[in-house]
């Protein structure tokens, strides 16, 4: 599930791998203060290295800046939520940047086959930007397509992002936050 005809994710997989066997070994100190004879990394602990290295990773392996990974996501997750087309304003908006950086972003995008600027002319000479479905943007394949694609499974994770310290809870439809769960 990770796009291996990119030379540099045959580079990077055994750096992926060492950083899940890091994971699974300060996660393993929580229940024993000694390293365990055999080390299980598990769902969980590919979650937090997801959130950690796939941002970094990704930007390494199509040669694509940050700050285009950042604005492609941020064009998909406006146009799944409002059903249409998107604004230079709405991305500013959503990623808390100036216009001028959205549109220093805009153009490498589309080049990358990140995004797509809708033709035609609009009031005020307004730009409207789409995600190109099927463009890849990460190294790993996200925890939720990694659950969905078990198919069959009922299977749940919970972790800790390392990012923020809040307790999670992945499910193939979506990710929630453990405090926004209310249990019967």
């Amino acid at each position: 599930m990770v796009p291996k005809e990119h030379v540099r994710v045959r580079r990077d997989w055994d750096r992926f791998l060492t950083f899940c066997k890091a994971v699974a070994i300060c996660r393993s100190f929580q229940s024993s203060p000694r390293l365990p004879q055999n080390l299980i990394v598990d769902f969980s602990d590919y979650c937090v290295t997801y959130r950690v290295l796939n941002a970094a990773l990704a930007s390494t392996t199509y040669a694509l800046h940050e700050r285009e990974i950042a604005l492609a996501e941020s064009v998909r997750a406006i146009q799944k939520k409002n059903g249409r087309p998107v604004t230079i304003q709405e991305i500013a908006t959503h990623l808390a940047w100036s216009e001028a950086l959205v549109y220093k972003y805009v153009d490498p995008a589309i080049a990358h086959g990140l995004l797509r600027k809708i033709p035609g002319s609009r009031q005020s000479n307004q730009k409207l930007l789409e995600w190109v479905a099927g463009s890849e943007t990460g190294f790993l394949p996200s925890p939720v397509r990694v659950l969905r694609k078990l198919k069959g499974t009922k299977l749940e994770a919970r972790f800790i992002d390392p990012l923020t310290a809040n307790r999670r809870k992945l499910w193939p439809s979506r990710l929630v936050p453990l405090s926004s769960i209310q249990t019967r």
